[in-house]
């Protein structure tokens, strides 16, 4: 399996959910509000998943994604890829 497969199963279900909805674009209060918890708990799985993939920031955390699929930001790898 491969880094961005790893890292994304060891993110928890929520985890998943916030970093999809980051992918998406998505600012913390509309993550929040989207999934019913307040924007600390947000920053606090974000948090959580930058740790994860080694990155500091968001827009470091898009970059790490579409580098490694390759294309299109896709929690499920279908993302549109390059040839």
């Amino acid at each position: 399996m491969n880094q961005s497969g790893t890292a994304v199963q060891s993110f928890s279900e929520r985890e998943q959910e916030v970093f999809s909805s980051l992918l998406e674009g998505h600012t913390n209060q509309g993550i929040a509000v989207s999934l019913g918890i307040c924007v600390k708990t947000v920053e606090v799985h974000l948090s959580s998943i930058y740790r994860k993939i080694g990155v500091k920031s968001r827009n470091q955390a898009i970059l790490w994604w579409v580098l490694q699929v390759n294309g299109v930001p896709s929690l499920t790898g279908e993302g549109i890829r390059r040839k």
